[in-house]
């Protein structure tokens, strides 16, 4: 505590997702060699998991000073996460065979800014103890796209059943642009919590 109305504060936040698997129809049609493939042609795409870990460092206002039994308060906060590279395994089956597309990183490990804007309230219980809840918008800047993997021209063998058939297909299709999009994005917390004041 600053003042009865102003409070520094830090967190640490570690998230995981499990990586999952994203089968059926691509929904768009795949080129090669100025030839057309039909868009029905099947993609299954295995995402590895979502790791990162942060902290942010952070300011309250409390619109009441500390004796106050109900004491609402807006905060603001940012710092940095790191997260973990991501990686994709994207396969088919083509002419009764199947086949890999792509199997590589996708996005390289990467710290990112972190910023979040809150509104909450807290419940003196005692004169040591209080419960709090508050919820808000938290923005997470964007990932590193790694399309290093992909080929990034067409291949000699670019007839069907011969070498560098498939890597001519994975340079021709929209994979190495479907990166593009750095990922940032915007979540929105939702914390309780309880409170002991020495």
């Amino acid at each position: 505590m600053l003042t009865s109305h102003i409070e520094l504060f830090a967190k640490f936040e570690y998230t995981h997702a499990n990586g999952v698997l994203i089968g059926g129809p691509s929904g768009n049609e795949v080129s090669f060699i100025g030839n057309t493939l039909p868009n029905d042609l099947d993609f299954e795409s295995r995402w590895s998991d979502y790791n990162s870990y942060g902290g942010e460092l952070g300011i309250r206002y409390f619109f009441l000073s500390k004796e106050a039994k109900i004491r609402p308060y807006v905060s603001i906060s940012g710092g940095a996460t790191w997260v973990d590279a991501i990686g994709l395994h994207v396969d088919s089956e083509f002419f009764g065979s199947e086949f890999v597309l792509y199997n590589g990183s996708f996005y390289d490990s990467t710290i990112v800014p972190t910023v979040s804007g809150l509104l909450g309230v807290e419940f003196n219980v005692t004169c040591h103890f209080a419960v709090g809840m508050d919820a808000g918008v938290k923005w997470t800047g964007e990932l590193d796209s790694d399309d290093s993997g992909f080929p990034s021209s067409a291949t000699s063998g670019s007839t069907a059943g011969t070498p560098g058939f498939f890597e001519d297909l994975a340079a021709r299709s929209a994979l190495s642009f479907t990166n593009n999009n750095g990922a940032d994005r915007l979540s929105f917390p939702v914390t309780v919590y309880a409170k002991f004041r020495f």
